[in-house]
């Protein structure tokens, strides 16, 4: 049975990561979207480079003129996918209204989490890493609205995963058990439906 799953954590908890890991466990049947996807879309049609800060601000202006932009620009491909049988993991729930979107459609919600220090020296080592970046631009950056709004909320997340010490390994233990989760989930709504 389809699922929506929604990984939610700050840079370089291993969102992305878990995703992809857990895309392979059935690349036919898993699709990997994000809620900034459009914006992507958006930055790339205005020849605007794609850079952190820019996605932000311009991400938050268009939310601040209409708070479900972002959610709303996804829903009939996730529909879409959903309908057709898929899987769809969001790597990037960031916002309330993104966590209830998911929440909303019966998906599984994750919450990544480590330590500052471990996800910086993660940043250093990412693909992403730029030199003119120091800790305390890194930092500031935590700041960002998009980086807190679901900090210090008592949200009911499926599954919350320190990341801290997990290894590549650890990561597609990580992903393994979701698998195993959007099965059971599936086979406990098919017995409802029977049961029906």
């Amino acid at each position: 049975m389809a699922k929506l799953i929604g990984l939610h954590g700050k840079m370089h908890t291993g969102k992305s990561a878990v995703a992809k890991l857990l895309k392979r466990k059935d690349p036919s049947r898993m699709v990997i979207m994000s809620f900034a996807g459009k914006l992507r879309e958006v930055l790339h049609a205005l020849s605007i480079p794609e850079k952190r800060d820019t996605m932000q601000e311009l991400g938050q202006g268009l939310r601040d003129v209409w708070p479900w932009v972002w959610v709303n620009a996804v829903e009939i491909t996730v529909a879409r996918h959903l309908h057709f049988g898929y899987t769809v993991i969001f790597d990037d729930v960031r916002y309330p209204n993104e966590f209830q979107f998911i929440k909303n459609e019966g998906g599984l919600l994750v919450k990544l989490y480590a330590d500052d220090d471990v996800r910086w020296e993660r940043h250093k080592t990412s693909d992403k890493f730029d030199s003119h970046v120091t800790r305390r631009i890194w930092d500031e950056r935590q700041n960002h609205a998009s980086e807190l709004m679901l900090d210090n909320v008592d949200l009911d997340w499926n599954l919350e995963v320190n990341t801290n010490n997990l290894s590549k390994r650890d990561m597609n233990g990580v992903a393994d058990a979701l698998a195993i989760t959007i099965q059971a989930m599936g086979n406990i709504n098919g017995r409802r439906n029977l049961d029906s």
